[in-house]
């Protein structure tokens, strides 16, 4: 296996005795201290590789044990997701293991322990033909209710989102006429609110329902894990006897062509058993690349609603209101600002609801914590919103703000110096092959600024950037993009890597930079 390590296959009975097979989080606290150590290393590799990769393998298909001897024991239910977590965090957890266990000790060892895993692989998955004994415990580990902020009362409605929001709730109240909806549209825009407000209302006029929600991600993750365990068989009944199926993020499905067959064979017995389904992705079923004909012409078999992009009116409604809901006023000096700011972000990549909530939250954070600045209490001031998204307020008014494109190119090495100094990163690990977040933020920053700023071509920047092809440079613009509107989520992704103001803030103290260099 990569990484030197080694996986021992054990017969499932040895887990009555195992030490490996007890939850982590199960043990009680005084043995050992062994649940601190295992805490701490988490916490170090979630550090190291963000958030979401975690998540996606613990605990549900992994448990980590820190031994007295500093020994870290990776339990996983197959040697194929022993593999898999080896080769995308096995570094990682190395690097943690290390560092908590000190010089010589820190070594990794998988232990595959497959009838530990029986319950993880099953969970929130029904089994009809049981007992009532038998079934309580999945029913127990059901997913639950959707957050309370996911509701429709609390989705905000606009002209872009309004045929998609009455279609949404036609379906919660169980109109067949409108299954499977398909919602499509651009990132932060709603789709995962409407999902789930449609799962948590349909729970609860129907306390008995089957209701799964969830991505295409995780139905991937549980479908390879019910492969690979031999519980195929529970793993459809779970899916197939659902009274109301809600799956986002369905362009993840892009070339997966296991999963894709299993959708739909999934979607054929739920759609003749009459039941409901509802899909969002970023993009039309049509435009999904390399998705199976026929699933796609599943999708597409019930309406396929757009969320159109917001304008420039609608992006400063959504603002008003979402302020009035934290109790928050926005001055007028404040609103002028906010308007040059959402008319440039709009000039050069779209706006979403979500990045505009993530700018407010990014105002508000330093209306907090600079009280004796506000123009009242809970009045957000034009000196709030230039400080807080990084903005430079122009001679003769507070409300004037520089966002015109500068008088001229800006050089490359221009761009590349200010962004490296802005994220603190030396030119030479920007030039390199490193993959620090704040590495790689630097090198996006730099290409979007490049676009904006110079004449310069993609193979150009590349090539001014140290990079072997452009195609690195397209993949860095776009996730860039992505993140900046989604700049609430891609600030936590950071961590403690993220610089002062959030992604929105860098770049527009960098753009404010570059304007005034080019004067």
């Amino acid at each position: 296996m990569e990484g030197g390590v080694a996986v021992k296959l054990h017969d499932a009975q040895v887990r009555a005795s195992s030490d490996f097979s007890v939850r982590a989080s199960d043990r009680p606290r005084a043995a050992s201290g062994r649940v601190d150590h295992a805490e701490r290393l988490m916490e170090r590799v979630r550090r190291d590789v963000g958030e979401e990769p975690c998540r996606r393998f613990f605990p549900s298909m992994a448990r980590v044990e820190v031994q007295e001897s500093g020994e870290v024991v990776v339990t996983v239910p197959t040697p194929f997701i022993a593999g898999l977590i080896d080769r995308r965090l096995g570094g990682a957890l190395r690097s943690a293991a290390q560092a908590i266990g000190g010089e010589g000790r820190g070594e990794v060892r998988f232990h595959v322990d497959a009838g530990g895993f029986t319950a993880a692989v099953r969970e929130g998955v029904e089994t009809p033909g049981r007992s009532k004994s038998a079934s309580a415990p999945a029913r127990a580990k059901a997913p639950a209710p959707a957050p309370s902020r996911f509701r429709f009362e609390t989705f905000l409605p606009l002209p872009a989102n309004a045929l998609a929001l009455e279609a949404a709730r036609s379906v919660s109240g169980g109109d067949g006429r409108f299954s499977p909806l398909f919602l499509h549209g651009p990132c932060g825009m709603g789709k995962t609110h409407l999902l789930q407000a449609m799962a948590h209302e349909f729970r609860t006029r129907r306390r008995s329902a089957r209701v799964r929600c969830l991505t295409a991600e995780a139905f991937t993750n549980e479908f390879i894990a019910a492969m690979h365990a031999g519980t195929l068989d529970e793993f459809r009944r779970g899916y197939r006897q659902v009274d109301l199926l809600c799956i986002d993020d369905v362009h993840f499905l892009s070339n997966k062509k296991a999963t894709q067959a299993e959708l739909l064979h999934t979607f054929d017995a739920i759609d003749m058993h009459g039941k409901l389904v509802a899909l969002a992705s970023d993009e039309h079923p049509r435009e999904i690349a390399r998705l199976n004909t026929a699933l796609a012409s599943r999708f597409m078999s019930g309406p396929v609603v757009p969320i159109q992009p917001i304008d420039l009116a609608q992006s400063l409604t959504v603002l008003v209101e979402l302020a009035s809901r934290r109790g928050l006023r926005i001055d007028e000096a404040a609103l002028m600002l906010v308007r040059k700011r959402f008319e440039m972000l709009l000039a050069t990549g779209g706006l979403s609801i979500r990045a505009i909530e993530g700018e407010l939250t990014q105002i508000e954070a330093l209306a907090r914590l600079m009280p004796q600045s506000c123009g009242g209490e809970g009045v957000l001031t034009g000196m709030h919103v230039a400080r807080a998204l990084g903005l430079t307020s122009g001679p003769g008014s507070e409300g004037a703000i520089r966002t015109g494109r500068p008088r001229r190119p800006v050089r490359m090495d221009l761009i590349i110096e200010r962004t490296c100094a802005e994220l603190a990163v030396r030119v030479e690990e920007l030039m390199g092959r490193g993959r620090h977040k704040r590495v790689v933020l630097a090198r996006a920053v730099c290409v979007l600024l490049a676009r904006e700023f110079t004449n310069q071509s993609f193979p150009e920047i590349a090539r001014a950037m140290g990079r072997p092809n452009h195609s690195t440079v397209i993949t860095a613009l776009r996730r860039i993009q992505a993140q900046m509107a989604s700049s609430t989520e891609a600030d936590a992704e950071l961590g403690s890597d993220v610089p002062p103001g959030g992604i929105v803030g860098l770049v527009g103290r960098l753009r404010s930079e570059l304007v005034r260099a080019s004067v």
